[in-house]
């Protein structure tokens, strides 16, 4: 992220876009997101210039949050400009508990992942270096861990689609240069002293500048400070991911692990595993929230509890356990190298050596070769 601590000129800008496309090879389809704004405007002049090889394609979604005539009026614009194809989808924003504006961003994302998921090799968003830091400052504020730190990626997937940030390492004011003869239109919420983004781009980098010890402008260090710390967790999620494949017992859609196992491990491994633990089951980690992974860590023996949206933990007998909420089929199951798990009924079944002296538990089968499987209620 070194551009980020520096200007990059509009050649430059187009370059940096080229080289985090490099691996699309020639005619592979994209979809780029565009807002109406000068961010995904400079996104978009970028990407011709630097890969008018690719078959791209433009993706605009409206909400109905507020009057956006203009914002369709702009990328109509832009995309007539630069010769792409526009495809404009309206959704409607549902509810959630999170606010208006998270719930347009989600229903948004959803949105242009359905529109790219047909034959788009990626779809391209149009952050920048200044998201990014902005990203992390609003992370911390919530208590963040080392992901949180690490901001976004320029690279994720989500349902199937690559998502795809290639100005993530270009400073805001660089690439908008790229947009200065397209139309666009600047969204209001950007300015709207309630958004808590809104606070941090005219507050808090403000303050920092003269807190940095730098050149007074701290979105390169935080951009540094992101890249160091997505580093970290992603060792750590290494790690956590080999322990999950050492010390968790599956059985059909449910977990299990055992608290012994599970309270060795360093805190940070054992979190990461709990989290992929409840991921499993409900089937990824997209919306869970940091508080159901503690819930899970913090269950007593003897208790459980629902989190998750449809996730059930329980703790007892030395197990921790997580079910979908009502039960599930038990499928046609062998009996692995470690044992396996009926968390629906409250059973585990560990397998292991037991010299002739020892007492096996009631209900124990013992196998003609000596290995024992017992159930653990």
């Amino acid at each position: 992220m070194g551009a980020a601590r520096r200007g990059l000129t509009p050649a430059e800008v187009v370059a940096a876009v080229g080289a985090a496309l490099a691996d699309l090879p020639a005619g592979d389809p994209i979809v780029l997101a565009l807002s109406g704004g000068p961010d995904s405007a400079a996104l978009a002049v970028a990407v011709r210039l630097a890969r008018p090889d690719l078959a791209a394609r433009a993706a605009h979604v409206r909400h109905g949050l507020r009057d956006d005539a203009a914002d369709v009026a702009a990328v109509t614009a832009q995309t007539a400009a630069l010769g792409l194809e526009l495809t404009v989808v309206k959704v409607d924003v549902a509810a959630t508990g999170e606010g208006p504006a998270a719930a347009a961003r989600a229903a948004r994302y959803a949105a242009l992942v359905s529109t790219a998921r047909p034959d788009a090799a990626a779809l391209l968003l149009g952050h920048t270096a200044d998201d990014q830091a902005e990203t992390v400052l609003l992370n911390v504020g919530r208590g963040t861990g080392t992901a949180g730190m690490g901001g976004m990626r320029a690279a994720t997937t989500r349902d199937g689609v690559t998502l795809r940030r290639p100005l993530l390492g270009v400073r805001r004011r660089c690439a908008r240069s790229l947009a200065a003869d397209l139309p666009t239109v600047d969204d209001p919420s950007n300015v709207d002293p309630d958004r808590r983004r809104w606070r941090v781009r005219a507050h808090v980098l403000p303050t920092l500048a003269g807190l940095s010890g730098g050149p007074g402008d701290p979105v390169g260090l935080l951009c540094r400070l992101a890249d160091l710390a997505r580093a970290d967790a992603e060792a750590l999620d290494a790690l956590a991911t080999r322990e999950v494949e050492r010390l968790v017992i599956a059985w059909g859609p449910a977990r299990v692990v055992g608290v012994a196992d599970l309270g060795a491990l360093p805190p940070a491994l054992a979190t990461r595993l709990v989290r992929g633990l409840l991921a499993a089951v409900r089937g990824g980690v997209a919306g869970l929230p940091s508080a159901a992974v503690e819930a899970a860590l913090a269950l007593p023996s003897g208790g459980q509890v629902d989190v998750a949206g449809g996730v059930r933990v329980s703790r007892g007998q030395g197990w921790l356990a997580a079910a979908p909420v009502g039960g599930v089929g038990l499928p046609a199951r062998s009996v692995g190298p470690r044992g396996a798990a009926v968390p629906e009924l409250g059973l585990a079944l560990r397998v292991g050596e037991h010299p002739a002296a020892a007492r096996v538990p009631p209900g124990a089968a013992r196998s003609s070769a000596g290995r024992n499987a017992t159930a653990v209620s």
